[in-house]
């Protein structure tokens, strides 16, 4: 709702529904007025902390002709609650920008420097990891138990089925594909956030470039987070290629993810580990982490 305000209405809006709007967040358990000027809230973890409120009335004053709308009030209180629960870059509004971000254990552990708050983290495949994040202007902010528990208030048995229909709307037939090279093909995507490895977890697309390109069976790498290559599983000068290709491009990374080579199980729906053997062919080991649904 829209306000013209004068300084006086301003006053009384701000006064009259700031505690509303702040109970409204969903990590907020109760708020108390002590004064005109000043909100004490107790969010849902226990934490005790005052939001003062000159400065948004100063805001509304300012608004004037142009009206303050709810939205605003609700950014602005959110942004306090957030920052004096320390959760200044992921907002309760933020599930719909939850990600699954495919890295290796090294950057886990890099971003892991807090052992009291760890990023949520799972075994996906291989020396692959799975993590989540929420995409907020150009930047990945990574996703712990607080985070979900009492800012975006969903369950932790429900983020991986959240992130993954979040990447497939996303993705929005943006995939492209490229031969890189002979018997290598590389595929990407052009959507609002950056790591195109994520789409490992794309079962869909997969089966459709094996349909394609008349491909028996693939086997993919992923030397860094924006290279996903591969090539047809029984061909073996090209799973060869795909080797060395993949062992040039980890080296050349400035953040390497992996040197592992991985196939396709179209049966299945998942990917499982692989050694390649020039002798005995492409031998199928057993599969790591999960499948991933069509």
């Amino acid at each position: 709702m829209n306000i013209n305000m004068t300084p006086q209405q301003a006053f009384e809006y701000v006064h009259d529904y700031a505690k509303q709007a702040c109970l409204a967040l969903p990590q907020v358990a109760d708020v108390t007025i002590v004064n005109d000027m000043e909100l004490t809230v107790k969010a849902v973890e226990g934490h005790t902390f005052k939001i003062p409120l000159y400065e948004l009335m100063k805001q509304a004053e300012q608004a004037g002709a142009s009206g303050f709308s709810d939205a605003e009030l609700l950014y602005y209180l959110a942004k306090k609650v957030n920052a004096a629960l320390g959760y200044n870059d992921i907002w309760p509004t933020d599930a719909a920008n939850i990600y699954p971000v495919i890295k290796n254990l090294a950057f886990i552990h890099a971003l892991n420097t807090d052992e009291t708050k760890p990023v949520l983290f799972q075994p996906f495949l291989g020396d692959l990891w799975l993590c989540y994040a929420v995409y907020r202007e150009n930047t990945l902010h990574y996703l712990k138990d607080e985070h979900i528990k009492y800012t975006l208030h969903i369950k932790k048995q429900d983020l991986h089925t959240l992130a993954l229909d979040n990447l497939s709307a996303a993705q929005s037939q943006n995939a492209k594909l490229n031969s890189i090279g002979g018997p290598v093909w590389q595929l990407s995507h052009e959507i609002k956030y950056a790591d195109d490895a994520s789409m490992l977890l794309m079962s869909s697309i997969w089966q459709t470039i094996i349909d394609e390109l008349k491909l028996r069976e693939i086997v993919v790498a992923v030397p860094n987070a924006d290279s996903v290559i591969f090539c047809d599983a029984k061909d073996e000068q090209a799973v060869t290629a795909l080797r060395q290709t993949c062992q040039q491009i980890h080296a050349d990374s400035a953040e390497p993810l992996s040197k592992s080579l991985f196939w396709w199980n179209p049966d299945a729906h998942a990917w499982q580990t692989s050694i390649y053997d020039p002798l005995a062919g492409l031998r199928f080991h057993f599969p790591f982490g999960f499948g991933v649904p069509s």
